[in-house]
């Protein structure tokens, strides 16, 4: 098995990006017709991660390809890892225009540490002005999580 720090300066959002087109089309021949690139480009990057990391990927065979639990593990945190890139370039978009943001709100199932009903029938009641980016009307889109753990 690769080193941590080896794979940590391998590793590119590309190949991340290529590892979930596999997952989500069934095949690499599907997926860098997703993608726009040839299937030998996306089989090179996969077999040069499984030497890397010295393990297989994905199982393949005549229907396509499947992720191996060592496959699944790294699509999950690399989609752990992208969305937190995106929320993080989002955030960087959103100072550059005070009106745009994100609400979250987190509500328990435990009425003592989460929301009341008060409280969210108080947020289901503001009132957004028109959002605005670039000077143009854009959607407003309230997010309301609801969260539980179990102990």
């Amino acid at each position: 098995m690769a080193s941590v720090n080896f794979m940590s300066r391998r590793l590119k959002l590309r190949d991340l990006q290529m590892l979930e087109a596999i997952s989500v089309a069934g095949s690499m021949a599907r997926a860098a017709e997703l993608l726009g690139i040839s299937q030998p480009t996306i089989s090179k990057v996969i077999a040069d991660l499984e030497r890397d990391l010295g393990v297989p990927l994905f199982d393949r065979n005549s229907r396509g390809a499947e992720l191996t639990p060592s496959g699944d593990i790294l699509l999950r945190r690399g989609r752990a890892m992208l969305d937190e890139l995106q929320q993080g370039l989002q955030e960087i978009e959103n100072l550059s225009d005070p009106t745009v943001g994100e609400v979250r709100i987190t509500r328990s199932l435990d009425p003592h540490f989460g929301l009341d009903q008060e409280a969210i029938k108080t947020v289901k009641s503001w009132r957004f002005r028109p959002a605005r980016k670039n000077g143009e009307p854009v959607s407003v889109w309230v997010d309301i999580e609801l969260s539980f753990t179990l102990r």
